[in-house]
């Protein structure tokens, strides 16, 4: 996303930091789907990197599906089996189809910083839209992501259903995720060849967004 900053930094913020006292904040945009725009949670990747490259990643991953509209494929995709139960599916996918178009090219995410502890990340960051902070995560106050330690398998996935998928990422508000017309092809053969399957709720060695005090659905 050309338009889409993430600037790593070597520090992270300070615990003592003073909080921003005005914030302007969207009324569109709950904090959960903050959380899962702004935050690790593991797309369905296996990344040869440290665990701090691959949430860094996932983070660009992340900030791709909500800029192209496709709120269902961020839910099933990206959040924790303990935050989903928090949060119904249909209102997640509603709000962000209400997000304006040109939210994510107003939006910087300015001095993220991932530590990692074993299977749980620590993320802090400073939002800007438009220039004015919109959302802090602080050494005192971070994100939380965690990594799977088991696979765990949800409803079935249709051939028809998955094609669709397909088609949805390759007719997006941004254009097609494919590189081109080839890759767009090998994954329609690819999901025909696997034919119906369990969707992975949550799949073992994988990052997702864990619940914490950023995390309330509609709040």
């Amino acid at each position: 996303m050309a338009e889409t900053e993430t600037e790593p930094t070597e520090e992270a913020p300070s615990p003592e930091a003073p909080e921003e006292k005005h914030r302007r904040r969207l009324p569109i945009i709950p904090a959960l789907v903050l959380i899962a725009i702004i935050g690790g949670a593991a797309y369905l990747f296996i990344l040869r990197s440290k665990p701090e490259q691959a949430v860094a990643r996932l983070i660009d991953y992340q900030l791709k599906l909500s800029e192209a509209g496709l709120g269902d494929q961020l839910y099933d995709n990206t959040l924790s089996l303990a935050m989903k139960k928090s949060c119904p599916r249909e209102d997640f996918i509603g709000v962000i189809s209400q997000t304006p178009p040109d939210f994510w090219r107003l939006t910087r995410y300015k001095n993220l910083h991932i530590q990692v502890e074993g299977n749980r990340a620590i993320v802090t960051y400073d939002i800007t839209y438009n220039g004015f902070v919109t959302e802090r995560a602080t050494a005192a106050n971070p994100d939380i992501y965690t990594k799977a330690t088991k696979t765990t398998l949800g409803r079935l996935v249709t051939l028809r259903e998955a094609l669709a998928l397909i088609e949805a990422q390759n007719h997006t508000a941004i254009g097609s995720l494919f590189g081109g017309p080839k890759e767009y092809q090998d994954a329609r053969k690819a999901a025909i060849k696997k034919g119906n399957y369990r969707l992975k709720v949550e799949t073992a060695g994988e990052w997702y967004d864990a619940p914490d005090s950023h995390s309330s659905c509609g709040g």
